[in-house]
């Protein structure tokens, strides 16, 4: 009798973990896309010209250049 007790929680804990699994890769997701956003923005402008613009934290332009040049060598 426990065990069909047991098995409604489990569902629901499994369900739980499923939906946090979805939500983390939806975020990086996100954060993938506006990477390559900046990406592309760098190849014409400076990390100072887009932050200005799209009022992105320049910290953050700064490590998806350093980045970038990590990856190329």
């Amino acid at each position: 009798m426990s065990a069909l007790k047991l098995r409604p929680f489990e569902e629901q804990f499994a369900n739980v973990l499923l939906a946090n699994k979805l939500d983390q890769a939806e975020k990086r997701g996100i954060e993938q896309g506006e990477e390559n956003i900046m990406l592309k923005l760098l190849e014409k402008n400076t990390p100072e010209e887009i932050s200005a613009q799209y009022d992105i934290p320049l910290e953050k332009i700064l490590k998806t250049q350093k980045f970038k040049i990590d990856i190329q060598f």
